[in-house]
């Protein structure tokens, strides 16, 4: 997940996360465990306020990767 966890002053920024070809990316921005139930990554994510997201990589055997966090923090300009 690009950037790793950051702090913005402002509230609009975008999170990317890459995985090998022939990969899903699943993926929460509430905190919880993603699953191949989760929502599947295809664009970066828009992050408006404080949020943590988690991603896994299921690959083309079917193998379903550890999980990977990054939160981004708004907080008040300095």
């Amino acid at each position: 997940i690009t950037p790793a966890d950051a702090t913005f002053h402002d509230s609009l920024h975008t999170a990317s996360i890459a995985a090998p070809a022939g990969t899903t990316i699943y993926y929460t921005t509430d905190g919880t465990t993603p699953t191949t139930a989760s929502r599947v990554y295809q664009s970066p994510i828009l992050i408006t306020e404080t949020t943590t997201v988690k991603a896994v990589a299921l690959d083309a055997n079917g193998d379903l990767s550890g999980v990977t966090t990054a939160v981004f923090t708004v907080s008040a300009a300095p």
